[in-house]
C-alpha cells in the first residue's frame, strides 16, 4: 500500500520534532558517512576533555616567568625586572 504524503510534510514534521526535543535530525547520506558522522559527534566530548585536561597540566607545572616591567622615570622609559 503506497501513501501519497507529500516530502515537505515529513521535513516540517521532522523540523517540529528537532525543535520540540531539541534534538536534531540528521541525514548523512549512507551507512558509511552515518557512522563517521556518530564516531566524531560521540568522541568529541572525551577529546575535549583531554585538551582541557592536558591545558590544567601544563598551567599547574609552568614556572612562574618574571615579566619586565616599565617605568616612565624623568620623562623616559626605563625597564625593570
Amino acid at each position: 500500500m503506497q501513501r501519497r504524503i507529500h516530502p515537505n510534510a515529513i521535513l516540517g514534521t521532522l523540523a517540529a520534532w528537532s525543535r520540540r526535543y531539541r534534538h536534531p535530525i540528521l541525514f548523512a547520506g549512507n551507512d558509511r558517512l552515518a557512522a563517521e558522522f556518530a564516531l566524531r559527534f560521540l568522541c568529541q566530548p572525551f577529546r575535549e576533555a583531554q585538551r582541557l585536561l592536558a591545558a590544567s597540566r601544563r598551567a599547574a607545572v609552568r614556572p612562574q616567568i618574571k615579566l619586565p616591567i616599565w617605568q616612565l622615570e624623568n620623562q623616559t622609559l626605563k625597564m625593570r625586572v
